[in-house]
């Protein structure tokens, strides 16, 4: 329902969320593995009608009666090899999504810095994650070291005075893992990651984040 004009509307859609998997045994010790998901998003009722009040006279959300339903696809592909007697193992995923009719925002603002934003649908930018691990033993000196990197990207559009904003991150880390195993009785592993994180829009006199950082 409209609370502004009194006018009341009913939406029916039908929401959609195949499934599909597919695993391939290479050899004994290795497989190939793929899978794909389809999910249907509905705009929530603020969306499609938020409330006008607002504690700022200087910014206005408008509803957006004509929004559509969005649909993300999500496909991903994996390799594992592993070998039991020299305690080797090596892993590598990757995940791409995308989502069409994706919920953002259009705004403009005026001379007098006034602000007005509506909700839109727009196709997303494709996105992508992935992750590699190798870890290998040292059986004489009860050592199991590893290491790996993982890396992601993702991205929107937006609207801004009639400009179409792309908007990008990307992630990534190196991690290392060293464990020390004395029988059954004490285990003693360190982690480490170094991190790097990047964050850039084309909004004009944006500031472009880049940041290095390390936990453990």
């Amino acid at each position: 329902a409209n609370n502004d004009t009194r006018i009341k509307s009913k939406r029916q859609f039908i929401n959609l969320s195949p499934n599909a998997n597919m695993t391939i045994q290479l050899k004994e010790n290795s497989s190939l593995s793929f899978n794909y998901s389809g999910l249907t998003f509905q705009p929530s009722v603020n969306q499609l009608q938020p409330l006008r009040k607002s504690s700022s006279q200087l910014y206005t959300q408008v509803g957006n009666p004509d929004l559509r339903p969005g649909f993300t696809h999500t496909a991903g592909l994996n390799y594992n090899r592993f070998d039991w007697i020299k305690g080797r193992n090596f892993y590598v995923y990757v995940n791409v999504n995308y989502a069409t009719n994706n919920i953002t925002s259009k705004t403009s603002t005026d001379a007098q810095g006034r602000t007005v934003s509506q909700y839109i649908n727009l196709n997303d930018i494709p996105g992508m994650s992935g992750n590699l691990n190798y870890s290998w033993q040292y059986k004489k000196l009860k050592l199991r070291p590893g290491v790996g990197t993982s890396m992601s990207y993702y991205g929107n559009y937006t609207i801004l005075n009639d400009k179409k904003i792309k908007n990008r991150s990307i992630n990534g880390s190196i991690h290392a893992l060293l464990v020390y195993e004395w029988t059954n009785k004490l285990t003693v592993n360190y982690g480490g990651d170094l991190n790097y994180n990047f964050g850039k829009s084309d909004i004009a006199n944006s500031v472009t984040n880049l940041n290095l950082s390390h936990t453990d």
